[in-house]
């Protein structure tokens, strides 16, 4: 009898220690998958969040059109109404700020850069787009003068230090098929010093129109001011048409930002 106790009694205990594993295991295998579903999820907010970030995108449009917008140009709904000044001065300052050595380009006795008028153009068409044909002569302004040589077919270009005006921060981004439009905020840099870019209060805000022509190409097609489009800027909406040279600039798209199709 007392044997038959002893069996029972180690029968039952095998049987709690069982469940009690049981319970472990079900318990250990549960918490898995807790952070199995915490992990999935974390990766989808993360790839979510991935492609509506478009801030590294906004910079290299800040990038981009940094050199025309220290011209700070009149704005113009196609290349071919830009004035010839603002063409000059923005491949000029394209080219200068992408040197990176004079000593790229040969000097004369006075230590002035000689810069063929060809890489000139060359630096209209990554801006602009092949269309483009600079008209080339002297040109500049109060503070730097650019002088064409018409013998060598050069421009001189004398040694400087520059600031910019204006630096971009680009706000917004919206884009339909090619064409993208870029809301800019123009901030001085000289009643800026010690902001940041961010905080920095615009002296002015003006929509930079773009054409995508290849995998991180991009030339710009129109430069508009934003006063000109007030009702459709305070319901963030502006598209540019397909065909601005026969209908001009079409302000209606709603604006998006840059998907997971432009970071193909």
């Amino acid at each position: 009898m007392k044997k038959m106790k002893e069996k029972k009694l180690s029968s039952a205990n095998a049987e709690a220690v069982k469940k009690r594993n049981t319970i472990i295991m079900g318990g250990s295998v549960l918490a898995f998958a807790l952070v199995g579903v915490v992990t999935v999820i974390s990766l989808i907010v993360g790839f979510v969040a991935s492609i509506f970030d478009d801030t590294e995108q906004k910079l290299k449009f800040e990038q981009f059109i940094s050199p025309v917008v220290m011209v700070d140009p009149v704005a113009f709904s196609e290349i071919s109404k830009a004035d010839e000044h603002v063409l000059l001065m923005s491949s000029m300052w394209n080219l200068i700020t992408n040197i990176g050595d004079s000593e790229s380009y040969p000097q004369d006795e006075f230590g002035m850069m000689l810069i063929p008028s060809s890489d000139l153009d060359v630096s209209a068409a990554s801006l602009f787009g092949s269309d483009v044909s600079l008209s080339h002569q002297t040109f500049g302004n109060t503070s730097i003068n650019f002088e064409f040589d018409e013998e060598s077919s050069s421009y001189v270009v004398p040694p400087m230090g520059y600031t910019m005006q204006y630096q971009p921060r680009v706000d917004k981004i919206s884009h339909r098929g090619k064409k993208y439009t870029l809301t800019v905020a123009y901030i001085s840099s000289t009643t800026n010093i010690g902001a940041s870019s961010e905080d920095a209060e615009p002296d002015k805000t003006m929509f930079y129109v773009l054409e995508k022509t290849g995998k991180d190409k991009y030339v710009i097609t129109a430069v508009l001011d934003s006063n000109e489009d007030s009702d459709n800027t305070s319901s963030q909406t502006l598209q540019t048409s397909s065909d601005t040279a026969s209908s001009g600039i079409s302000k209606t798209e709603t604006e998006s930002d840059i998907t997971s199709s432009e970071k193909e």
